[in-house]
């Protein structure tokens, strides 16, 4: 069984992952839209292999662990029952693909992402804050699509920074192979009235760090986290955004930010 080689590949703004695995999977539906062909490039392979008696796990790993060599990240599986039926995109959730990212100086952030006018309009703020309530309002209230409602990826090429969809999604489970410009970054809190006001990059850096997604806990990682941030921050336009959980909170951002 673990002779085959089934090989998939998967692109996310600048960065295509290949994921090859001993046994076919099923279809990942949090990935499908991601999908490219065998003959594009690819910068990263996940590849999954069964687990030999040398290989240790820790303490609470059920079914894999893996271990970083270069641009290939192996993925030792211990059962391979269990393999069956595991999601690909979780996978790379768990075996630090945020991380090659952030490596390739982009970032998975905790957002919701709209499309508005053929650009980005992202929403970011920890969760409960309403950045899912106020896509849906756009959505409604001027018909703009949601790409992903919890997460996306940035990433700058050509002296431009762009939004891209990301495997991971919220509870309405919407993500959409979409890549465009950003438009504009909205720091969201929740108000008794809706007031926008600019933001000093320091204010952005302390507000964003805690919703970029990142796996391993140490000083460089948060260092490349900080440098990304730090070119993105002047790159785009951010804005602080307290407001009401109200659809009239769409005509007042729209009004702030294109005086409609």
């Amino acid at each position: 069984m673990w002779n085959m080689e089934i090989k998939k590949k998967y692109r996310f703004g600048h960065t295509v992952f290949c994921v090859i695995t001993p046994v076919p999977l099923d279809e990942d539906p949090q990935l499908a839209p991601f999908a490219v062909g065998d003959e594009v490039a690819h910068h990263h392979v996940f590849r999954v292999v069964p687990a030999e008696d040398t290989v240790s796990f820790s303490e609470g790993e059920l079914y894999h662990t893996s271990v970083r060599n270069g641009d290939e990240t192996l993925i030792y599986v211990k059962d391979t029952q269990r393999l069956k039926g595991y999601a690909l995109s979780l996978l790379l959730s768990h075996h630090k693909a945020y991380d090659i990212l952030i490596e390739r100086h982009a970032l998975v952030l905790h957002a919701s992402y709209v499309v508005r006018d053929g650009r980005a309009l992202l929403f970011s703020a920890p969760s409960g804050t309403g950045k899912s309530t106020q896509a849906h309002f756009w959505a409604e209230e001027r018909d703009c699509p949601v790409v992903n409602e919890d997460r996306v990826i940035l990433f700058e090429e050509g002296g431009v920074w762009y939004a891209a969809g990301c495997w991971a999604m919220g509870g309405a489970r919407i993500t959409s192979n979409v890549t465009l410009p950003v438009d504009t970054l909205v720091l969201l809190s929740q108000g008794n009235e809706n007031q926008v006001s600019p933001v000093r990059p320091s204010e952005a850096l302390r507000r964003l760090i805690p919703q970029c997604a990142f796996t391993s806990q140490n000083r460089a990682m948060r260092q490349r986290v900080i440098s990304v941030l730090c070119d993105l921050i002047p790159g785009i336009r951010v804005v602080s955004y307290a407001c009401i959980n109200h659809p009239s909170s769409v005509a007042y951002l729209e009004n702030e930010l294109w005086k409609k």
